[in-house]
C-alpha cells in the first residue's frame, strides 16, 4: 500500500494498515506533521510553525486512538475577542453579554436560558431567526462584531456567500463555560508535541517513510507510479488540482501570513489566543508558552495571523491552509474529483485530497472510516 502525505490523516489510516500486517511506503516531499507540525525555538519555547492547533473532541474512539501515541497536557482552550474596547469570552457566553450588553443582559439570557434549555450553544443563524427584537438585535450586533468583519477578513468573501457550516463551527454558548469547545471532553496539546505524536504513529516495523516521493500520474483511470501503471492500493493526500496540472484552474484556499516575534516579557496576553476580530488586516495574536503551559521567565514567542489569498508564488501566502467552502469551488473540486472516482485503487484523503476543512479529531475520524471501508481490499 502507497500514501502519498506524512500529516495526520496520513499517519492515522497508514498505522491502521500497518496493524493489519500490511507493508505501508509512505512518500512525503517536505516533514511529517503537515500543518501540525511543532518545534522548540532558541529559547525551547513549543512553536507550532502553521498557528495554534489545539485537540479536542467528543468522541472517545478518537481519544482512545491517539492515547496510543501521547498523553495530553491539561490546556483548556479560552479565546478572548477584543470588541470595541472590551476582551469578551469567545464563544459568546453569558458572561461575554454582560459586558456588551448590560443593559438588556439579563434579559437576553433569561431568553436563551428557556428557549434553548438543555442545549450547550446556539447558533448565530437560530438567533437572528428569532421572532422577538431585542433578541434579533443582540444578534446582529454579534454577528456584525465578531462573525461577519472576521468571517469577511478571513475568508475574502461576503460570509453570506460561504457554506454556513462554516459560521457554525463556533457558536454562542449557553452558560458561562468559557472554553472555545465547550461540548468537548478531552482536549489539550501532547506533551512532546504533535510532531513527536505522528512520528510514533509511524514507527511502525510495517511503514516505511521516505522523503523521495515518485511521480504519480492519472492517465485512462489508471495510476501510474513512474510512468508504470500499478494497481497498489494508494491514499492520496495532496492537492487534485495540482495532480491534473491545474486543468480545470487552479483550486482557491485561504492562506495565512503568520508572523513570529519573540518579545521579552513573561507574559503577553492574558490568554493563548485573542481574536480581532474589527482589526483591518490581523485575525489574531497566539502565545505559545501558554498553549504548552510553559513557564519561561521573561520572554514569550506570539505570532501574529494575517490571512490573504492563496498564490503559490506569493512570498507571504504561499502555502494553502483553508478550502473555500463555496458552490462555485465545491463545482469546480468536483471536476477534479470526477476524474477519479472510478479508480478503484486511488483514494483522496484529508484536507488537500478531499477539499475539506477537518479540524484534528475530525480527520482521524475521516481515515478511520475509509480504513474500515478499504481494510478489506488491499492488494
Amino acid at each position: 500500500m502507497i500514501i502519498f502525505g506524512a500529516g495526520i490523516s496520513a499517519a492515522t489510516i497508514a498505522n491502521k494498515f500497518a496493524n493489519l500486517g500490511i507493508k505501508v511506503k509512505v512518500y512525503e516531499k517536505n516533514k511529517i506533521g503537515g500543518n501540525c507540525f511543532d518545534y522548540k525555538n532558541k529559547y525551547g519555547i513549543w512553536i507550532q510553525s502553521y498557528g495554534p492547533h489545539i485537540f479536542h473532541t467528543d468522541k472517545k474512539n478518537i481519544y482512545d486512538f491517539i492515547k496510543q501515541f501521547t498523553r495530553l497536557n491539561t490546556f483548556d482552550n479560552k479565546v478572548l475577542a477584543k470588541i470595541e474596547d472590551k476582551l469578551v469570552n469567545l464563544p459568546i457566553n453569558f458572561k461575554s453579554i454582560k459586558l456588551l450588553s448590560p443593559n438588556q443582559a439579563d434579559k437576553i439570557i433569561n431568553y436563551l436560558s428557556s428557549h434553548f434549555k438543555g442545549k450547550q450553544k446556539v447558533s448565530i443563524y437560530d438567533l437572528l431567526n428569532c421572532k422577538d427584537s431585542y433578541i434579533q438585535d443582540f444578534a446582529k450586533y454579534i454577528y456584525k462584531n465578531v462573525y461577519e468583519n472576521y468571517t469577511t477578513k478571513m475568508w475574502g468573501i461576503n460570509p453570506q456567500d460561504i457554506d454556513k457550516s462554516v459560521l457554525e463551527r463556533v457558536g454562542i454558548t449557553i452558560g458561562n463555560n468559557d472554553n472555545y469547545f465547550p461540548t468537548d471532553k478531552w482536549q489539550g496539546i501532547p506533551i512532546n508535541g504533535f510532531t513527536n505524536m505522528i512520528e510514533k504513529m509511524f514507527k511502525h516495523k510495517n511503514i516505511d517513510v521516505s522523503y523521495k516521493p515518485p511521480k504519480i500520474k492519472i492517465k485512462n483511470n489508471y495510476v501510474y507510479i513512474n510512468n508504470r501503471p500499478t494497481r497498489e492500493l494508494i491514499f492520496y493526500c495532496g492537492s487534485l488540482d495540482e495532480l491534473f496540472d491545474y486543468k480545470y484552474g487552479h483550486l482557491p484556499y485561504r492562506s495565512l501570513n503568520i508572523v513570529f516575534q519573540d518579545v521579552k516579557t513573561t507574559s503577553f496576553q492574558n490568554t493563548a489566543i485573542v481574536n480581532y476580530p474589527n482589526h483591518p488586516t490581523m485575525t489574531r495574536i497566539s502565545e505559545y508558552k501558554k498553549l504548552y503551559l510553559q513557564n519561561t521567565k521573561n520572554i514569550s514567542t506570539i505570532s501574529k495571523e494575517y490571512p490573504g489569498q492563496y498564490d503559490p508564488t506569493s512570498n507571504k501566502f504561499n502555502k494553502p491552509f483553508y478550502p473555500i467552502q463555496d458552490e462555485t469551488s465545491k463545482k469546480q473540486y468536483h471536476q477534479y474529483y470526477d476524474l477519479v472516482k472510478d479508480i478503484p485503487n486511488f483514494i483522496p484523503l484529508g484536507r488537500l485530497a478531499q477539499y475539506k476543512y477537518y479540524d484534528m479529531d475530525d480527520a482521524i475520524d475521516n481515515a478511520l472510516a475509509l480504513f474500515n471501508k478499504f481494510k478489506d481490499k488491499t492488494v
